[in-house]
Order: C-alpha cells, then sequence, then structure tokens
C-alpha cells in the first residue's frame, strides 16, 4: 500500500516514499502479492537519491515512515518473516525498522505475542529520542499503542478494550481493502491522539473514534464520531489552537471534522458533488496549511482529487452545493478501558536489498471542479 500518510518530508528538503513491493528484494512470491517494504528517498524534482527493499522469507509490509532527529528514518509496519510455518492471521507481529539516513537498517524488531497477530501501522518520534506507535491486536481486533527507547525496548503497552465485540483492525487477511490502520499523533501537552474506527460505541456499526491519552497511553478521554450509516477517520492533524482536524469518510462523502482539544466538534463538514459523482470510497488525507486552513486530498470516482479548505472548511469559490455542505455526525461518549499487553520485542530475520526501479514521467491531466 502507499498514502499519504507514508510520504514525509525530510530537514534537507527530499521527500521519502514508503510502500510495498512484490518487485524486489528477497522472499518475493510467485503470486505476485507484495511482501516486501519498499522506501526511495527523491530530490526536489522527484529524482531517485537511493532505494531499497526490506523483507525476509514472509511478508513484511509497511505502514508508516517518518524522519528522525539524526536525519535517518523509522518505519512500521507488519512482519512475519520470523515466524515461519503459523498460522496466517496470528503470524504478523508489530514491526519497527530504524535506519540511517542512506537507508541501512541501524535495529529492527518485531513486536508481539505468541497467541495472537499484531500491527503497527502510525509512528511518532517523542521529545525524549524514544517512539510512540499505534496500531491493532488481533486477538480481540482492538486499539494498541505502544512506547518505545530510542533504541527498540519498549516502554509501555496497552491495549484499548471495548465492551463488546471488536473494534480497529490493521489488516485483514481475508479483505485487505477494509482493513483500517489507526494513527498516532503527538499532543501540545505531550500525551497522544489515537485516532481509529470503532464498531462498538455511537450511532452505526462503524463510527470514528478518538482516543486521549497521556504520556504513558492512559486515557483522559474518548469520543466516537459518527451517523446511522459507516462513518471513518483516515487521517488526523493537530490543528494551531491545540484541537484536531480529522479527514474519513461518511455516507454523503469525504468527510472532515474539526474539534477543540477536549474533543468537541467546532464544524463538520462533507464533501461529495450534487450530482453523485464524486462519492467513491477511499483514503483521505487532511493537513493544515500555513494560512491557517487545510488541504484535503483522496480518491474520488474520477481519481485523486486535492481540495484547499479555509479554517472554517470551505472550499473556496466553489458553488456546488454537496461540496462543503454540514454533516450531522453525533458526539458519542465510549468506555474503552486500557490493559497492560505483555507483547516483547524480538529480533526479525529480514534483510535489505538494492532495487532497481527507475522513476518515469506521467501523465495525468489537471481538471479543475466546482468554480464559479
Amino acid at each position: 500500500m502507499i498514502t499519504a500518510e507514508t510520504l514525509g518530508i525530510s530537514q534537507d528538503d527530499v521527500t521519502v516514499v514508503a510502500a510495498d513491493t512484490a518487485s524486489f528484494g528477497p522472499g518475493t512470491p510467485s503470486t505476485g502479492q507484495p511482501s516486501n517494504a519498499w522506501i526511495l528517498k527523491l530530490d526536489a524534482l522527484g529524482g531517485v537519491q537511493w532505494q531499497k527493499a526490506y523483507g525476509g522469507a514472509g511478508m513484511d509490509l509497511v505502514n508508516d515512515i517518518q524522519q528522525t532527529s539524526d536525519g535517518g528514518y523509522v518505519v512500521a509496519g507488519r512482519t512475519n518473516s520470523h515466524r515461519p510455518g503459523v498460522e496466517y492471521l496470528e503470524s504478523f507481529d508489530a514491526w519497527v525498522m530504524k535506519l540511517d539516513s542512506a537507508g541501512s537498517v541501524v535495529w529492527q524488531n518485531a513486536y508481539g505475542e505468541t497467541k495472537y497477530g499484531e500491527c503497527a501501522s502510525s509512528i511518532e518520534q517523542t521529545s525524549d529520542g524514544g517512539y510512540v506507535l499505534a496500531g491493532s491486536a488481533w486477538g480481540s481486533i482492538t486499539l494498541w499503542a505502544f512506547g518505545l527507547t530510542s533504541d527498540g525496548r519498549v516502554s509501555w503497552s496497552k491495549a484499548y478494550y471495548p465492551g463488546a465485540g471488536g473494534d480497529v483492525l490493521c489488516g485483514n487477511a481475508n479483505d485487505w481493502a477494509s482493513a483500517h490502520f489507526p494513527n498516532v499523533l503527538k499532543t501540545p501537552d505531550g500525551g497522544y491522539l489515537l485516532v481509529a474506527v470503532t464498531q462498538n460505541y455511537g450511532q452505526g456499526n462503524r463510527d470514528g473514534w478518538l482516543v486521549k491519552v497521556d504520556s504513558a497511553g492512559r486515557i483522559q478521554w474518548q469520543k466516537a464520531y459518527g451517523t446511522a450509516g459507516l462513518d471513518e477517520f483516515f487521517s488526523a492533524d493537530v490543528t494551531s489552537d491545540g484541537g484536531y482536524v480529522l479527514a474519513g469518510v461518511t455516507p454523503s462523502g469525504a468527510w472532515v471534522v474539526r474539534v477543540d482539544s477536549p474533543g468537541t466538534v467546532v464544524w463538520q463538514k462533507t464533501y461529495a458533488m450534487s450530482t453523485g459523482e464524486s462519492r467513491a470510497e477511499g483514503q483521505r488525507i487532511v493537513r493544515q496549511t500555513s494560512d491557517g486552513g487545510f488541504v484535503l486530498a483522496g480518491n474520488w470516482a474520477e481519481g485523486l482529487f486535492v481540495m484547499k479548505l479555509d479554517g472554517n472548511g470551505n472550499a473556496g469559490t466553489c458553488i456546488d452545493p454537496g461540496i462543503g455542505a454540514d454533516s450531522s455526525a453525533v458526539v458519542t461518549g465510549s468506555t474503552s478501558r486500557p490493559s497492560g499487553k505483555n507483547a516483547k520485542a524480538s529480533a526479525p530475520s529480514t534483510t535489505s536489498a538494492d532495487t532497481s526501479a527507475i522513476p518515469s514521467a506521467t501523465s495525468a491531466a489537471e481538471s479543475q471542479r466546482c468554480l464559479s
């Protein structure tokens, strides 16, 4: 997979891209299914500075990459190369690699229990040089967060159990397209915001879910956001006022919700052409811009879309009534409880290998939508 979440702007004004590949690296299966992580460092014009594939005998897949304070990178994903012969769904563990600036592996660890599978989908470096991760534990299909020291040792680990049934699912062995990938954000108070999907709280059978925790993973507040339909958060960003902006999908289209620091809704809007031509499911990515507005990107039926919003979620001169329409998602308190998770680190058997992909020009055509 590759999403806007796996693109990062480096300190030296280059871009690092992480994806999964079936073309390069060890363990590439004859089925053509991706089985290795693939990381490329690009210059300001898109040229490749270096590229490597990382994998072992099994599947080693990437979900997130971030640049670290030393100029290297940290990668989060899932691996089963170190657990041969284990049932597929239970074989994956969360996987973290620390790379130097040239893409060489400094250290790597797998994190999980022997009975169930786990994965890591989002990673952030902490102020002390360690890391915080969000992901899922498949045994009970529940949200999982854990902290690491700078050399990859577990400092704390908590699973957030619902009242009944399961919640977020980070990777689905039977239906990968339906997988959800929890996010973690560092918050101004030194804690973290976990952004996920819940099937246990809220208005429908799937709602956006925010869990605010302190620096040790203890819950401070938790809320679900949704309608009677399927509502999901895919992406989040901390806003300049200390609140948050969330992007996802709701039955009426792309969905952006702005909340304050305690999670109270400031505004919420949906974005779909009133003609019904732009309602496709898919990832939605939101980031705040320097002018206090936002940029929203994702998939529509016609292809990739990018939309510039002001601070109130309005899309400039767009006059289509389906763009920027107020949404009616209801905020509901949730009662998930944290529990210690005894995940331990183990060294995976993945190795890195140089790749030979060549960048080529594309010919996608730009088209303006929603102009007055």
